[in-house]
């Protein structure tokens, strides 16, 4: 009993560290080997001497990590660890950026401010940006921007306390547009109004593609043209009432599965086990899986990643996961064939497939979930 205990903690404890140093790394970018700050001078010696200091502090954060022995103390290391790093450092990448004022040198202070918006809120980003726009807007450095407005936009899904109001996002990313002389600037601004403009939620299949198409038009050869291609294709594939792919394979525990045998309701969650928010949406479907009858919504969780069968059985066990989870176990790094196959972007993606095998709902998240399910509960039998 005790060396099982001694394993399943040694294994949470893994599974923590590998998600906090993913989840961080691909969020905040640590930075490589820097330069000595006396070699430097001036705002670039300041940003060298943040960067390191910024690089300590996530090294001290995974020996605090590495130190837990228990699940009780590891429960007690921050939730949002993006957050927590991040903090104590926004007054500092200010104070950097007013004094440099101005001076092209503030505007990585400014990228930094901005970028943080969305795991810290909009008080330092959207002053941030606004100032960038004023003072820097023909700089083709700000490629960047839009795509950083468009993360305060969609905190609202995990942290709704930290989303920026739209109409501030949609007049920053306009101002952009209208002052910048790169095209590739541009190209981001405009896929950034897309994705903002009031309504867009409620456009059919036929209009987003449109608007997408139009962007690849007027700024070909532009990684916002790409990323309206990529749209595209995913819409096209995957759109809401369309039949849905196929989706087969063995579950953790042994057993075989098939989506369309099922006929009843199935909510797919795409995820995975180095994700920092599923593990918050892995809560979530576990309310959810007692709330609802198992003989009319099933709910099936596919972890779509390269991460051996064995492990998220053994990770499936140690979460007390009671709902089916396909091992969508990919080659290398990234997506499993399935995933792939789905045309996934993210972790977590939910789709909600109806009884007849149709998607009626795609990319949902939280209690939309929820609605979703009760609309198609309550739809007449056909």
């Amino acid at each position: 009993m005790m060396a099982s205990a001694k394993v399943s903690t040694s294994l949470f404890s893994q599974t923590r560290l590998v998600f906090l140093g993913i989840c961080i790394c691909l969020a905040l970018g640590l930075p490589g080997p820097l330069p000595a700050a006396a070699q430097e001078s001036g705002a670039k010696a300041e940003l060298v001497k943040l960067e390191a200091e910024f690089s300590e502090a996530f090294q001290a954060f995974v020996k605090q990590v590495q130190a837990a022995k228990t699940e009780a103390e590891l429960a007690a290391l921050p939730a949002y660890p993006n957050e927590y790093l991040r903090k104590p450092f926004a007054p500092k990448y200010a104070e950097a950026a007013a004094r440099y004022a101005g001076s092209d040198e503030a505007i990585p202070f400014l990228l930094w401010l901005v970028e943080s918006g969305s795991v810290l809120g909009p008080e330092h980003a959207l002053p941030a940006a606004e100032t960038l726009i004023q003072n820097h807007g023909q700089h083709p450095s700000l490629e960047t921007l839009p795509s950083m407005l468009y993360g305060m936009d969609a905190a609202k899904i995990a942290r709704p306390e930290y989303a920026a109001p739209r109409n501030k996002l949609r007049a920053a990313g306009k101002a952009l547009f209208e002052k910048t002389p790169h095209r590739s600037v541009r190209a981001e601004a405009s896929l950034l109004l897309l994705d903002l403009e009031d309504g867009g939620e409620k456009w059919t299949r036929k209009q987003r593609i449109g608007r997408l198409q139009q962007i690849i038009r007027l700024y070909p050869g532009t990684s916002a043209a790409e990323k309206a291609k990529q749209r595209i294709e995913r819409l096209q594939i995957l759109e809401v009432g369309s039949r849905a792919l196929p989706l087969a394979g063995t579950l953790v525990d042994g057993s075989e599965f098939d989506l369309a045998k099922q006929n009843r309701i199935v909510v797919i969650e795409f995820w995975s086990k180095n994700c920092g928010p599923c593990r918050k949406s892995l809560k979530e479907t576990g309310a959810r899986v007692k709330k609802y009858d198992s003989k009319r919504v099933l709910h099936l969780g596919v972890h779509s990643d390269s991460v051996p069968l064995k492990t998220v059985a053994e990770f499936v066990e140690q979460q007390q996961i009671q709902w089916p989870v396909l091992a969508d176990v990919g080659p290398g790094t990234g997506f499993g064939p399935i995933g792939r196959m789905w045309r996934l972007k993210k972790w977590p993606t939910t789709y909600i497939v109806d009884a007849s095998g149709r998607i009626r709902f795609a990319d949902v998240h939280g209690e939309t979930i929820d609605s979703a399910l009760d609309q198609l509960l309550n739809e007449p039998a056909k």
